[in-house]
């Protein structure tokens, strides 16, 4: 191979490289599994979320929350209702709160109000989106992720509920 394209092939690695660790450092790691699959948000997301944040409320919930995040448009607002629709039709709707939020993909990165870029906000934002809802324990400081329907997210609610 020519000298100029092995710099440049390694140049591109070094850029994947950066781009997956930073990617990776507040993902979900195998390791803070709960036994129901949940996972512990990272103790460095929760330093670096304070009250000013958005979402920043969802870890003060007396409710689980199932967080829905995606494009917005009105197939989102339906997903929203169906969801809320099979929670009340399977009688846990007191214990869940369905928080929508609309975001267009590639907006993960938002700052922090401390400047970081590893609050909960962002978190949530490279976790959940589109298909994949989260539904977050705000006592145990917990995620589980369902990529579904709105009736597979309700049955995962319903054996959930007491998580």
């Amino acid at each position: 191979m020519d000298k100029k394209y092995i710099i440049l092939l390694l140049i591109v690695l070094f850029i994947l490289f950066k781009i997956l660790l930073n990617a990776t450092e507040t993902t979900m790691s195998i390791d803070s599994k709960s036994p129901n699959g949940a996972v512990k948000i990272p103790a460095e997301v929760l330093a670096n979320t304070s009250s000013n944040d958005k979402f920043s409320n969802i870890l003060k919930s007396n409710k689980k929350v199932i967080f829905i995040n995606g494009p917005e448009c009105p197939a989102l607002n339906m997903f929203q209702f169906l969801v809320e629709n099979e929670l009340r039709e399977r009688k846990i709707s007191k214990n869940y709160k369905v928080l929508l939020d609309t975001n267009p993909k590639g907006t993960i990165g938002v700052s922090c109000s401390n400047g970081s870029k590893k609050c909960l906000h962002n978190y949530l934002l490279q976790n959940c989106y589109e298909t994949k809802v989260c539904v977050i324990h705000p006592l145990k400081k917990e995620i589980f992720i369902i990529d579904g329907d709105p009736n597979v997210i309700a049955d995962r609610a319903l054996i959930l509920k007491d998580w």
